[in-house]
């Protein structure tokens, strides 16, 4: 026995079908309008150059200012402070009478503030 290889055989192949070529068709001229554009006219031209020097003037004035508010110190607003009575542990001495007081204060019914006043350190609204 021997080793005997064996090769494929080629299959056989069927004629191909001629075809027939396909009549090309050329593309209808273009309209005139399309093909060249009108030629441009000197006032046109000078329309477009004062456009863009107005344009670039507006450019360069907005970087300028950007540069100038960029460059600024800002200082910055303190806010306002409104003093409101409240209760204080500071004693107030007056002199005349001996009796020292606590900085109270108490609002009355007419809106009015009034703080620790006399002897006995009592809130005095007006018009009691």
């Amino acid at each position: 026995m021997e080793n005997q290889q064996t090769q494929p055989q080629p299959l056989p192949s069927a004629p191909m079908p001629a075809v027939a070529p396909i009549p090309v068709q050329e593309a209808p001229p273009a309209p005139p309008s399309l093909v060249e554009p009108p030629p441009v006219q000197q006032e046109s031209t000078g329309k477009m150059i004062i456009l863009l020097v107005i344009g670039l003037l507006l450019v360069a004035m907005v970087g300028i200012s950007a540069y100038y508010l960029g460059t600024q110190k800002v200082t910055p607003v303190e806010p306002e402070v409104i003093a409101t009575p409240v209760a204080s542990p500071i004693v107030e001495t007056q002199p005349e009478e001996g009796v020292a007081c606590t900085l109270d204060a108490m609002q009355c019914p007419d809106g009015s503030y009034v703080g620790r006043t006399g002897p006995d350190c009592e809130f005095v609204c007006p018009g009691n």
